[in-house]
């Protein structure tokens, strides 16, 4: 396998790993999501102070946009990964991404 395949064959790696890395954090927060609701929903109505509402729906709050953030991390993946299989396909070996820190 030539270097440029090997490349490509690392970053696609890294890439599957950030995406599982992804959906693993994303069903925590789903769960997470799940337990706040469910603990609201199972508590007696009359004895909730405003402070606590206001407290959980923060909370939601909160976790819904990290769920809008990863699914932008996956968007952007998912991009990287169409312009390296494009370029695959072209057999054009060339790599436009070259940092995977971020990821």
């Amino acid at each position: 396998m030539d270097e440029n395949l090997s490349r490509i064959q690392q970053y696609l790696e890294h890439m599957n790993e950030a995406i599982e890395n992804t959906i693993l954090l994303a069903s925590n927060i789903f769960n997470r999501i799940d337990e706040v609701v469910h603990a609201h929903t199972s508590l007696d109505p009359e004895t909730l102070t405003a402070d606590e509402c206001h407290a959980r729906e923060q909370e939601v709050t909160i976790l819904i946009n990290r769920l809008e953030e990863l699914r932008k991390e996956i968007e952007n993946i998912m991009n990287i990964y169409e312009i390296i299989v494009c370029d695959v396909r072209n057999e054009n070996h060339l790599i436009y991404c070259t940092d995977w820190k971020g990821i």
